[in-house]
């Protein structure tokens, strides 16, 4: 969800910056493209991935799509359920609603989708009785180790979120016929595919939410228009882990406060608010959110302060952030 936080500094309204999505504008659309079936195209897309993964992986129009695509293998209706954190992206709830039940209390899920929020790994603290979504859609996979944290068999990444395309969801696992069921499910609803994909630029380019969110949790056909803009913003992943990782190295310089991202990297840096002075006064420069790290039955969620530090933030921006931040830290 796009978030308008005013800074008083620019005069200027800034949307969401979690990821460079947020700053994602009139990309070129196709006026024409065929229903065609890219398997060469989706193939170099999965194998770009596959080489820093290590786990083969499945492309699909957003994690949305992939997360439906993860329900409807498991044949999932109204009898099961599957368990998510609070404070959970509204994305989340449409998606799991369109095909089963979902829940933030603990019981005894079928299915429980973990979110590594920020790149920081998350872990279940729960005897395992149930299928697992590794939700690390906004990570920037530093080493194969760091992949399904919790034994999950299924893990999915967003590329609007870490490589700042438009569109494109991946799906890793370890299960060849999940993976076979993938490539089947990525020929069909083609007509909706191209539909969304236009809805989709459309709304990227007017800032004005459409149609597209809702029949996302039915599409599995990546278009043309996507597949272009996504070859176009491969280069953002190494680009983006390089920008982070330098931003890190400063903060621990100027801040001095370390991170705790081991063999990822999240496209923010969440500090606890206790650690702020006055966070009335930062409140308009910055987004405050909620975590939790870990999932039990007696989840702990605290508030944390994110300053971002992806690609998307001109380093003009990313030194205001910290001009501001230096003054209100307590020591």
């Amino acid at each position: 969800m796009k978030i308008k936080i005013t800074d008083k500094s620019t005069k200027k309204q800034l949307l969401d910056y979690q990821w460079p999505s947020a700053f994602i504008k009139n990309k070129k659309l196709s006026s024409h493209q065929p229903a065609i079936y890219q398997k060469k195209e989706i193939k170099n897309i999965e194998n770009f991935f596959f080489r820093k993964f290590g786990y083969k992986t499945k492309l699909f129009p957003s994690a949305r799509a992939a997360i439906a695509i993860i329900l409807k293998f498991l044949k999932f209706d109204r009898s099961k359920e599957v368990f998510t954190d609070k404070w959970s992206s509204h994305c989340l709830f449409n998606t799991v609603g369109a095909h089963t039940n979902i829940s933030t209390s603990f019981a005894s899920p079928d299915l429980v989708i973990c979110i590594h929020k920020w790149g920081e790994i998350k872990k279940i603290k729960v005897k395992k009785k149930f299928y697992i979504i590794e939700d690390s859609v906004d990570s920037l996979i530093l080493n194969k180790k760091s992949l399904f944290p919790n034994n999950g068999e299924f893990e999915i990444i967003s590329l609007p979120k870490v490589i700042g395309s438009v569109a494109g969801g991946l799906v890793l696992s370890k299960n060849k016929k999940f993976l076979d069921f993938c490539t089947n499910e990525q020929k069909k609803n083609m007509r909706l595919g191209i539909y969304q994909s236009k809805e989709k630029f459309r709304n990227n380019s007017t800032n004005n939410y459409n149609t597209w969110l809702h029949f996302e949790s039915w599409n599995t056909y990546t278009d043309s228009n996507s597949i272009n803009n996504i070859k176009k913003c491969l280069k953002n992943y190494e680009l983006n882990k390089d920008i982070i990782a330098q931003r890190l190295s400063t903060i621990e310089k100027i801040l001095k406060i370390k991170n705790d991202f081991k063999n990822r990297l999240g496209p923010v840096l969440p500090i606890q608010i206790t650690k702020i002075k006055n966070l009335k006064r930062l409140s308009k420069n910055f987004i405050v959110r909620h975590n939790s790290k870990n999932i039990s039955k007696k989840e702990k969620f605290k508030k944390y302060l994110l300053l971002p530090l992806h690609f998307g933030i001109n380093n003009k921006k990313f030194k205001d952030y910290l001009s501001l931040l230096k003054n209100n830290l307590r020591n």
